[in-house]
């Protein structure tokens, strides 16, 4: 199905079954919801709720709205997220797999030795913090990445 609404609109989305949400240049709210399915979110400032039980979410921001917390999560699949550089942001970043960024994040030492295995965890603030930005994924890796 495919349906063209305003921009600005809130939008809420779920679906129950098996089905992918694929959204373009939305400047307003978002949720989405899918039991199994990607959800493909672009051009987007949010505030942003996406999750899929099983699936891939990729959210490509235009600008972040720091109206409201933006929460993205699967149980079964990767995240893909990219924000603009200059982003203010707390982010909370949580998977069992790994954390793959081009910001300069580094794994904090433990009884004196450098972690080699790469990130799981990010609790950070960025750019002097703002919006809180929650990626979590149980069985995938969560890519973030920088929008220049």
């Amino acid at each position: 199905i495919r349906v063209i609404i305003p921009k600005n609109m809130n939008i809420d989305v779920k679906v129950v079954n098996l089905g992918s949400v694929n959204m373009k240049g939305f400047t307003s709210e978002v949720e989405v919801e899918t039991n199994v399915g990607e959800v493909d979110l672009m051009d987007v400032t949010g505030p942003i709720t996406a999750h899929t039980s099983t699936g891939t979410v990729t959210v490509v921001f235009s600008s972040v709205n720091q109206s409201a917390p933006i929460t993205i999560s699967t149980a079964t699949g990767e995240i893909d997220v990219a924000i603009p550089a200059n982003t203010k942001a707390d982010l909370v970043v949580d998977t069992n797999r790994t954390v793959y960024t081009n910001f300069d994040f580094k794994a904090p030492p433990k009884k004196g030795l450098e972690n080699r295995s790469g990130l799981k965890n990010i609790d950070k603030t960025l750019n002097g913090g703002g919006v809180k930005i929650t990626l979590k994924s149980a069985m995938g890796n969560i890519y973030l990445r920088k929008k220049e």
